[in-house]
């Protein structure tokens, strides 16, 4: 993505970039990190022969270890001169491991593999392969299909999955342009499964063992982890599901997939309904834009080459889908558009003839693409037959079942994956347990920080830096890392690198401990002056991991080099001699520490599942402010083998009240309505949150995490504007921490532009915030709901286990009780009631702060702005504010329309927010005492001006008569109404005009001014 950060396994591919050098200088010396590796580009064969381009990063030296040694005084020997001695030559392989399974290594030099796939272009030299080189780590790093030096067609998300012949043999990805029959179809790629499979079986690199004691040239020694975030985890997850680990892959040993996950549909690119615009609209023409170059279209005479332009995706050609046919130019606009419309909006044929939902509905067929709790698969973990692509019987058990190994999930609270990544782990959980495998069940692990997809691992996210306990997992502020100050010793004791010594180095299978570097035997004799020669080293020169890394950095020297000396003359020397070499000034002053062990975790019993951070105040600015003792609350880790947690939970209703109060008191009386105008044309702009490549509203920084809302480059745009609704407790006097997802229960109406009865649809968004004592608020987390995907957002609150009242998700079954629930169109002037699941979050309010709560109909650019329009059933209507676009519903076209909407507070119908408490002995409540809340007559006419139907509407219930007079106070018209009554007044005369509201039961009387157009 968009933004660069650190740790040497983590940083570069996290943001999707690699980190890179210009060309080393190779000087005959070692000085640079990247001179520890030596890198060798093979093609991996596909099974339909497109080859992916895959950088290999072996331990063999780019330049030579030589050092200043004054060897006279070492040895004793006055007047034998001080000399340069090479003590490695360029192009030795320094790392090695000398026993498996404490039995002599018969392959010393082959050695576990760390395996990344990228999208984003491999690059020329990676930084990561020559640190996992010196950790004691093949590096594989691959383009994936269709990306710059591979060969094929790009399709966004879906070549690096299972087989798709079992869910829709009749259809394929949009912009394929190959026959459903051909090896090369995009139903058939499973490029991660065979990518694994390769290097596994038969990755060699001729010679590189040439002269070592070795049986055979593979360059894996038979186990293999894989690293990688964003689209480098979400592979690792795919290609770990195509089919059973166990049978098929049994050198991979372990997943670290950050910030991903494989349910893409159920939660990056729908919450509720809603459908998530930037990320997904914004990633896929990212991606088809910068991976296709249309200039090269005339030289581009072959869709599978390495050349990548709309050439490969048979651009310019006629499509029809949604009963619309359109002529496609030959363009990568033309392409991005046709893949969002995949995802999103395309209904395809099913086998039996009937039109598919579109994308956008949970019971789409293509959802099996990218959810792997949608794509079913027999009992041994298969879906189709490999040779006739057709489905196979007894499609019943989870496709998670074949991803029987350990994963190591990292993420944020405000990561743009922080619910699918849950949902992964769920779901392998149960399915390990299943099959008997309790000990991978508990091999699923998890660390959730207070982090967005850019800023894992760091201190500073959003507009908040966090204390520095936030780096006690990662022991390195991630943020503020660079290649040329690597704090060695922390990083090796990060539990992102411990994580592979604990599956690659010792795991049952092969029980290799720590590596050791080695200096072999040299024949070369290295003059001194013409008065000595000497040999370094005189024989096999093993040295401990610990050891050499010090003697790098300057820190320590060696102890015991074997050197064979020879002076001739007087002296007459001709022996092997054993010297300890003083340290050095650095020879890698990058590694600034001293390292001074290599810790062992044993992550099957001694860690728990999650581990989580909940962050809490600005302890020091809330002491500027007077209040004191906030330091103490919030701001630290917790672990647990669940999630949401089960233990120190207590669910507690905040109550939302017509006079814009908050507490934890049911309304005694029916408090009437807020009202707010959701304008689909003028949205309430994204300010913070689990975003990606969303910008703040001025452009300078990206939105995500906890912004500051009352910042005023943000405020006039998404807090203090038309078309929010705000809610606020009183002051906290202690803390109050939740953990959790908080349910939200929600009572609206919404009615739009001059209708009063009629279908409709619209989202309702609800913001959690942080109000500090100097009146700052912080953005803490959110939900979304969509009117038509109501009864659908109840059943996920449901299977969640986030619903108090029912069951604990696993107890639920495999599949969404959401698959067979139909989304409909609300009926405008009518409250419903929303249950709908917030966003995962852990959070803690601290003394004088207040919880804030914000209700909108728009969040964008995160989630497309809803035209308050019906749909058709199955239909999709992907639009942007101010586009023009129409919508045809039951054959009348239909413009995005304004609507009124009323958020109702009443016994019957208690707006309110479940949280989860945590530790509900230290927080104490906001409550209140209780009291009836009686709210004032408010008024709202809209819209105004006007020129068609005026809807004149009313906060509270009761029996109102309505006079329209002109400017001369003379009476135009007059109705009565329950709480809304539209006027048509398009046969008006142009001018001023007033509505008087008369409450007929106490005689309150309010007064509105409108203007005709």
């Amino acid at each position: 993505m968009v933004k660069k950060h650190a740790l040497i396994t983590l940083i570069c591919l996290a943001t999707g970039l690699s980190q890179t050098r210009a060309q080393v200088n190779i000087n005959g010396t070692l000085d640079a990190v990247e001179e520890f590796t030596t890198k060798y580009t093979v093609p991996i064969v596909m099974p339909d022969g497109v080859k992916l381009m895959t950088d290999v990063y072996l331990p063999k030296l780019q330049d030579s270890l030589t050092l200043n040694i004054d060897l006279g005084a070492l040895v004793g020997i006055p007047g034998l001169p001080g000399s340069k001695i090479t003590f490695i030559p360029k192009g030795a392989q320094i790392i090695m491991y000398d026993s498996v399974n404490g039995q002599p290594n018969p392959n010393p030099y082959q050695l576990p593999t760390v395996f990344t796939r990228t999208p984003y272009n491999k690059g020329d030299f990676d930084l990561i392969g020559a640190v996992m080189a010196i950790l004691g780590y093949n590096y594989c790093l691959q383009d994936m299909r269709g990306r710059y030096s591979s060969e094929g067609i790009y399709f966004p998300m879906y070549s690096d999955s299972w087989n798709k012949n079992a869910y829709h043999p009749n259809y394929c990805h949009i912009l394929d342009p190959t026959p459903l029959s051909s090896p090369l179809n995009s139903n058939r790629h499973e490029d991660g499964y065979h990518s694994v499979k390769f290097i596994q079986d038969q990755l060699t690199v001729p010679g590189i063992y040439d002269g070592l004691p070795h049986t055979n040239d593979k360059v894996n020694n038979g186990s293999i982890g894989m690293f990688g975030a964003s689209a480098l985890g979400n592979t690792q997850l795919q290609l770990g599901l195509a089919h059973s680990v166990k049978d098929s892959l049994p050198a991979l040993k372990c997943l670290m997939p950050i910030v991903a996950t494989t349910q893409h549909y159920l939660s990056t690119g729908y919450n509720n309904g809603t459908f998530r615009d930037r990320i997904v609209t914004g990633w896929l023409k990212g991606q088809i834009f910068s991976g296709t170059d249309d200039d090269l279209i005339p030289v581009d005479n072959d869709q599978q080459n390495s050349i990548h332009s709309s050439f490969d995706y048979d651009l310019p050609k006629t499509i029809t889908f949604n009963n619309n046919t359109r002529e496609f130019q030959q363009n990568k606009f033309e392409a991005a558009n046709l893949s969002i419309d995949h995802f999103s909006a395309v209904r395809y044929v099913k086998l039996d003839g009937s039109t598919d939902n579109a994308g956008f509905y949970p019971n789409s067929i293509g959802r099996g693409d990218m959810d792997a709790s949608e794509a079913p698969v027999n009992e041994f973990g298969e879906s189709v037959d490999m040779t006739t692509q057709q489905p196979l019987p007894n499609l019943n058990y989870s496709r998670y079942r074949n991803l029987s190994l350990p994963v190591f999930h990292v993420f944020g609270w405000w990561d743009i994956f922080t619910e699918g990544q849950f949902h992964t782990m769920d779901y392998t959980i149960r399915a390990m347990n299943e099959i008997g495998r309790p000990d991978l069940a508990k091999m699923q692990k998890a660390v959730i920080g207070p982090w967005a997809h850019q800023t894992i691992g760091s201190r500073e996210s959003g507009d908040r830096v966090y204390p520095k306990n936030v780096t006690d997992l990662t022991k390195i502020d991630l943020g503020n890392f660079s290649f040329d100050n690597i704090a060695i010793n922390d990083i090796v004791q990060s539990d992102l690198i411990t994580w592979f010594r604990y599956n690659l180095n010792y795991n049952n299978d092969k029980f290799l401990g720590e590596p050791k570097f080695i200096l072999t035997e040299s024949q070369r004799w290295q003059s001194l002056a013409g008065i000595a020669t000497v040999r370094v080293p005189a024989a096999d020169y093993k040295i401990p991991f610990i050891d050499m890394i010090n003697f790098l950095s300057g820190q320590d020297g060696l102890k015991g080099l074997p050197v064979h000396l020879r002076v001739t003359g007087l002296l007459n020397i001709d022996s092997v001699i054993y010297l300890d070499i003083p340290k050095q000034a650095p020879i890698l002053p990058s590694l600034n520490q001293k390292l001074e062990n290599i810790p062992y975790r044993n992550f099957l019993d001694d860690v728990k599942r999650y581990r989580y951070y909940v962050p809490g105040p600005d302890a020091a600015a809330d002491a500027a402010f007077g209040i004191n003792g906030n330091e103490n609350i919030g701001n630290f880790w917790v672990e647990d083998d669940v999630f949401p947690p089960n233990k120190n939970i207590e669910w507690k209703k905040m109550y939302l009240h017509a006079n814009s109060t908050a507490d934890f008191n049911l309304p005694s009386g029916d408090e009437g309505y807020k009202l707010y105008v959701h304008d689909p044309d003028d949205p309430i702009l994204t300010v913070g949150g689990s975003n990606m490549i969303v910008r703040s509203p001025d452009g300078t920084r990206d939105s995500q995490s906890q912004m500051e809302l009352t910042d005023p480059t943000n405020a006039p745009f998404s807090l203090n504007r038309e078309g929010v609704i705000h809610f606020t407790t009183e002051a906290i006097s202690d803390s109050f921490t939740i953990i959790g997802l908080p349910v939200c229960t929600l009572y609206a109406k919404s009615n739009p532009s001059g209708i009063l009865r009629g279908p409709t649809d619209t989202d309702w968004n609800i913001r959690i915030c942080d109000e500090y004592p100097d009146g700052r608020i912080y953005y803490v987390q959110e939900g979304i709901v969509n009117a038509r995907a109501r009864d659908y957002a109840r059943a996920l609150c449901d299977e969640m286990g986030v619903n108090p009242n029912s069951p604990y998700y696993y107890n639920g079954e495999e599949h969404p009780a959401d698959q067979d629930i139909p989304y409909s169109n609300i009926e405008a002037d009518s409250i419903y009631e929303y249950v709908f699941k917030m966003m995962p979050i852990g959070y803690s309010w601290a003394k004088g702060h207040k919880v804030h709560i914000l209700i909108n109909s728009s969040n964008y650019t995160r989630y497309q702005v809803n035209p308050n329009l019906p749909l058709n059933d199955g239909e999709f209507f992907r639009r942007k504010p101010g586009d023009g676009q129409t919508y045809i519903f039951n054959g009348e076209e239909m413009h995005p329309r304004k609507a009124v909407q009323r958020v109702h507070f009443s016994p019957e119908h208690p707006t309110a927010i479940n949280f989860p408490v945590y530790n509900s002995g230290l927080a104490t409540s906001v409550q209140q005492p209780g009291r009836s809340v009686n709210t004032g007559l408010e008024v709202s006419v809209f819209p105004n001006p006007v020129n068609d139907k005026l809807q004149i509407m009313v906060n509270r219930p009761s029996e109102y008569a309505v006079t329209v007079l002109d400017h001369l106070g003379r009476v135009v018209e007059t109705q009565t109404m329950d709480d809304i009554a539209i006027f048509d007044v398009s046969l008006y005369s142009k001018g001023v005009y007033m509505a008087e509201v008369v409450d007929m039961k106490d005689g309150s009387r309010i007064t509105k001014k409108f203007v005709v157009q």
